[in-house]
């Protein structure tokens, strides 16, 4: 499985979530114990924290329709977050991607260790 073939596949799935409205941050990323697993990262203001259960539902069907089996497990996790939680503060404030793709390896940002990641979205939700 080559990672970028996975990354052009969560191009499309975070072209289906944008369509529900904004997002500050969606991305896939091997970071800290889990560097040899995705996961994947989304806030977005019209996420209601209160009913994760949903999102997480809406985003592993989009998943289980775009990849294969070994593409699902290659995701240890999904990751809903509201716009406030630290680890989007800290994405969105240290990389900033509108519009394409973004990719970071083996990089630390404040002491999260990242090994590998693909960026789609990161804007701060307070510059939005």
């Amino acid at each position: 499985m080559v990672d970028s073939q996975l990354a052009d596949k969560f191009v499309d799935i975070y072209r289906q979530i944008s369509q529900k409205g904004d997002v500050f941050l969606f991305a896939m990323v091997k970071m800290d114990e889990l560097s040899d697993k995705w996961s994947i990262i989304i806030s977005a203001p019209w996420i209601d924290l209160a009913k994760k259960s949903e999102t997480f539902d809406y985003v592993r069907g989009l998943m289980k329709q775009k990849l294969n089996t070994e593409e699902l497990l290659n995701v240890a996790r999904i990751g809903i977050f509201g716009p406030t939680s630290p680890l989007v503060s800290i994405i969105t404030s240290a990389i900033r991607v509108d519009s394409g793709s973004s990719r970071l390896q083996n990089t630390r940002i404040n002491g999260y260790l990242i090994n590998d990641a693909y960026i789609f979205k990161s804007i701060s939700p307070q510059i939005k």
